[in-house]
């Protein structure tokens, strides 16, 4: 069992006989680093796991890369590695979106497994502390709003009938990691700055506590086109 920076994610004998079944348990965005998931697979290689391996994933177009790699893997162990893995990633995005929009949106994804790393947006409940290390709530929601304002650029170099798959694989969850992370956030940056005696009078208080409102309305309309298209 191994969990990092709020990611769970598990190898297991499937079987009693050396069969590996990976769990990538992300059923909204994707949040499972591709890193972790070749460390994982090269790590049950090394131990033995050579017959046979499985992939158990709540939502295959959820973790559509990391399914992919997984099966790569499976196929041939040496085919990636640990000094190709990004470039590996890259490749997935050409075929995905076309290479001028795959170069300009590797660094962005990579940038959003980071965030996801540290909380998963299911997971958006635990404190980030608005008043400590340099108010590190506004800081992680800043870092999310760079990643959302870099997506208009890149839509551009998208070919119009891969449109639908750059919002499937990129738009759609940094949009919405950044808009839960910001219905999250703000609504206990609401609590934790406002006074109950006269929240309804505490400007500070309720700006946050609108930010929050605006995000939950934003991102039910950003889940109803995802459904939908």
């Amino acid at each position: 069992l191994l969990r990092l920076r709020g990611n769970l994610l598990r190898h297991a004998d499937c079987d009693g006989h050396g069969s590996k079944c990976l769990d990538i348990m992300d059923s909204w965005v994707p949040c499972t680093q591709p890193g972790l998931v070749y460390a994982e697979m090269k790590s049950a290689y090394n131990q033995g796991a050579r017959h046979q391996w499985v992939a158990r994933v709540d939502n295959p177009r959820t973790v559509a890369y990391q399914l992919s790699l997984f099966m790569d893997m499976a196929w041939n162990i040496g085919y990636v590695n640990g000094s190709n893995l990004t470039a590996h990633f890259h490749d997935w995005l050409c075929q995905q979106v076309g290479a001028e929009a795959a170069t300009r949106l590797l660094p962005v994804l990579t940038e959003y497994y980071h965030l996801t790393g540290i909380r998963k947006p299911e997971q958006m409940d635990a404190e980030l502390i608005p008043d400590a290390f340099g108010n590190e709530l506004e800081r992680y929601l800043g870092n999310y709003n760079d990643l959302v304002k870099a997506l208009p650029a890149i839509v551009p170099y998208v070919p119009a009938y891969r449109r639908d798959a750059f919002f499937a694989l990129a738009e759609y969850p940094i949009r919405a990691a950044a808009l839960m992370a910001t219905k999250q956030l703000q609504a206990q940056e609401a609590q934790h700055i406002g006074r109950p005696q006269s929240f309804a009078h505490d400007e500070e208080a309720l700006v946050s506590a609108v930010k929050s409102w605006n995000a939950h309305q934003q991102l039910d309309s950003l889940n109803q086109r995802f459904i939908h298209m």
